[in-house]
């Protein structure tokens, strides 16, 4: 034999290697693992997080509210979610602030909807390895990591992934078999949607749109007057559905929600445009933003930097144009996917949250609901659907297509998880945590005889903007028993109060704000006609009341603001009392009796509590 001369080589296979159901076994076997793995990454994730912002408000208001309609069917911030409060509701009064729990019913949550995206890809597109592809762009998209992270975003968001999915799901099937029990599992999976998060409005949507464009279900596409022929009973049902969840939701929004809806100024939205679509959506969607900015309390805003947003775009276009060239059905993918992200996430947010800043463009949650629809269109794309047509199939595919796509997957992964790992070590759950166990531990040790007085948590837990919803009677509300919580958030005339500071310890404390003292050269306030006009307000939840006095007997004093009346007792062996003020705007008015006499008030103070530094008051 010449050296010129070739050597074949040939390798048979056994025949069990080759079989479908050893394939389809191994691809099933395949995705499990991949769950796996993305759950043990969103553990790791969570481990490093805790309860804040909203998730606080949710807590404090399920331990002091009674299950019913008011309590489930409120607008939070234009949000309607009955299922979530629900869920939020029992987690509290079962485990109060145990991020333990929580972790283990997130990690179910996203394992089901995890589920429910492999099952969609097989009954779309068989038992193929391929399918691994887009459901690797799912389980592992790090725009989904506040979803992971922030409690009260998982409650919205990842129902919402399981929902759509799962609708889809038996679309497919009604579509295979006709059986009117998959249209009522359509509708069924709708309404879970709609009663965790109102933007799975856009689930029915979703699905006409797939049903219409794409050979689902072994069936060739009906276009958009052909599914609306073949299936009137499932799309009239829809939106009867959809007409009724929007009257419901403006009724219940124009009642309790504390947002709007509006337009921003044009150079903000201009602003806000291309910051979501040029910057925000090509990074975070194809694995970035790998560097993460401004923190924020749930969580740093995505900050990519120029190749990161270079290498974003270039990985769409990319994937948009190689599809394009092979497929048929990819073109209509990508405007599935591209009427999504405008509608359900760019829309919506402009209208709702960008009216002050363009900065929410980079809050990766406004993204998390996409990773469903763009598997689904990478799906599409890429795979051919179970009975396509050969028409749909431009041109043979390339031979090496699988390795490429497991070098586009090895890189998309490299890149989630470091920007996953980013976002990660940037969170303070293990500062928050250890405010909550000081306090709790706190609560349970307090002197009975001193009343405790709520003031404002710090900002890193809830923001300001929340108003009495951030008092810490209110969030600290679940971690004592019912019978206290009232007097926890109302609590009573007293001598001696204490206080929460920033570590959630109870400190003796005092009021500081505005102060009525004697006039020059007495030693007493002067009071006209029994009564004393402090002229002080209350303008924001927390504030009291200290008065200083001197008295010979005990002495009733009144105090008055607006409709706000309490009985005070001005004791000789004390020096000064405390009373709490409700907001109002009318001045604190403190009414003394006519017969008394030996009473001296040295100061009145009306403010914000403090805790008490080297026992100076005022």
């Amino acid at each position: 034999m010449t050296p010129s001369q070739a050597v074949g080589l040939e390798i048979r296979l056994p025949r069990w290697v080759v079989r479908p159901g050893v394939r389809a076994r191994a691809v099933g076997v395949s995705a499990a693992v991949l769950v796996l793995l993305s759950l043990l990454l969103r553990a790791a994730l969570m481990g490093r997080s805790f309860f804040v912002e909203d998730d606080f408000v949710f807590a404090g208001r399920a331990a002091t509210a009674d299950f019913g309609w008011d309590y489930l069917f409120r607008v939070h911030y234009g949000h309607l979610m009955p299922v979530p409060f629900a869920l939020i509701w029992v987690l509290t009064r079962v485990a109060p602030y145990d991020w333990t729990v929580v972790t283990l019913v997130a990690l179910a949550l996203h394992g089901a909807a995890a589920a429910a995206m492999y099952r969609l890809l097989r009954l779309l597109f068989g038992s193929r390895p391929l399918i691994l592809v887009p459901l690797v762009v799912y389980l592992f998209a790090p725009v989904t990591v506040q979803a992971t992270t922030w409690w009260a975003a998982v409650v919205n968001i990842v129902p919402m992934h399981l929902a759509l999915c799962m609708a889809l799901c038996s679309q497919v099937l009604y579509v295979r078999t006709g059986r009117l029990v998959h249209a009522a599992g359509v509708l069924a999976w709708t309404a879970f949607g709609l009663a965790c998060f109102e933007k799975s409005a856009i689930i029915p949507v979703v699905v006409f749109l797939v049903t219409a464009w794409f050979p689902i279900g072994g069936r060739e596409a009906g276009g958009v007057l052909g599914t609306l022929r073949r299936q009137p009973l499932l799309w009239a049902g829809a939106a009867v559905m959809l007409a009724g969840y929007l009257t419901a939701y403006l009724l219940l929004a124009s009642r309790t929600s504390e947002s709007s809806v509006a337009l921003p100024d044009l150079p903000l939205a201009v602003s806000y445009a291309a910051a979501f679509l040029g910057i925000a959506v090509p990074s975070l969607l194809s694995g970035g933003p790998l560097t993460w900015g401004l923190d924020t309390v749930a969580g740093p805003l995505a900050a990519p930097a120029w190749f990161a947003v270079g290498l974003g775009w270039a990985a769409v276009a990319a994937t948009a144009v190689v599809t394009v060239r092979y497929r048929t059905a990819a073109l209509r993918a990508w405007a599935l996917g591209l009427f999504y992200v405008v509608c359900a996430n760019f829309a919506v947010a402009l209208l709702s949250r960008a009216r002050v800043t363009s900065l929410v463009a980079f809050e990766s949650r406004y993204l998390a609901d996409v990773p469903p629809v763009l598997a689904l269109c990478l799906g599409v794309a890429l795979i051919p659907l179970l009975g396509e047509r050969s028409a749909w199939l431009r041109r043979p595919l390339p031979q090496g297509r699988h390795l490429l796509a497991a070098l586009c997957v090895v890189g998309y992964l490299a890149a989630s998880v470091w920007s996953m790992h980013g976002f990660g070590a940037r969170l303070q759950g293990e500062r928050l945590a250890g405010y909550v166990a000081t306090a709790r531990t706190a609560l349970a040790a307090r002197d009975p005889a001193t009343a405790v007085y709520p003031i404002p948590l710090p900002e890193n837990m809830v923001i300001p903007w929340q108003g009495e919803f951030r008092m810490s009677s209110f969030v600290l509300a679940p971690l004592v028993p019912p019978a206290e919580r009232e007097r926890l958030r109302r609590p009573e005339p007293a001598h001696r109060i204490s206080t929460f500071d920033g570590q959630g310890r109870l400190v003796p404390a005092t009021v500081f704000g505005g102060v009525v003292g004697p006039p020059a050269g007495k030693k007493c306030v002067s009071v006209q006609g029994g009564s004393l006009a402090t002229g002080l307000t209350a303008p924001h939840p927390g504030y009291a009341g200290l008065v200083r006095y001197r008295v010979s007997a005990a002495t009733p004093v009144r105090v008055e603001a607006g409709e706000y009346r309490a009985e005070l007792v001005l004791r000789p062996e004390h020096r000064e009392v405390f009373f709490p003020v409700p907001v109002s705007p009318q001045q604190v008015r403190l009414v003394l009796p006519q017969e008394a006499e030996g009473v001296c008030l040295t100061m009145v103070a009306v403010g914000g509590v403090v805790p008490q530094v080297g026992g100076g008051a005022g």
